[in-house]
């Protein structure tokens, strides 16, 4: 799920009807799990993720020092590096590289969706005590 369907699903998920307080208790497990699966998903695909950019880091250093053979920049689909980078300037090269930028940029959306179904989680987690709060004023 992405994360603007999460916060939409969540618009919808959080709200609880005053008129069935006992209905709306049963409904946080079922709300728990759900977005635990999200948080889970979201977890794996971020460690995935972490996995991968190290990898190409590693490659993309190695392609900015000219160490790919031919068959290495034929497989990624790479030009060979044209430029002699020396190691003071390669954090440069690095860092600007659209490739890493890429990942980096998925992981930076994966963590914060994963903060979005944490604070989601531990809202979850406190709705009991609202739903009895709730219930005695109610009375």
């Amino acid at each position: 799920m992405k994360t603007e369907e999460l916060i939409i699903e969540w618009e919808k998920d959080s709200e609880i009807d005053k008129t069935e307080l006992g209905k709306e208790s049963i409904r946080i497990p079922q709300l728990h799990s759900k977005y635990l699966k999200e948080f889970y998903l979201a977890k794996t695909t971020l460690v995935k993720l972490t996995h991968d950019y190290k990898n190409l880091y590693k490659l993309r250093h190695q392609y900015y020092q000219g160490l790919l053979s031919k068959e290495e920049l034929e497989a990624n689909q790479w030009d060979p590096q044209p430029l002699k980078i020396l190691k003071t300037d390669l954090p440069i090269y690095m860092e600007s590289d659209g490739y890493l930028q890429n990942i980096e940029q998925k992981i930076k959306l994966i963590e914060d969706k994963l903060e979005i179904i944490e604070n989601i989680i531990r809202t979850l987690n406190n709705r009991g005590y609202l739903l009895k709060t709730a219930y005695r004023d109610w009375e």
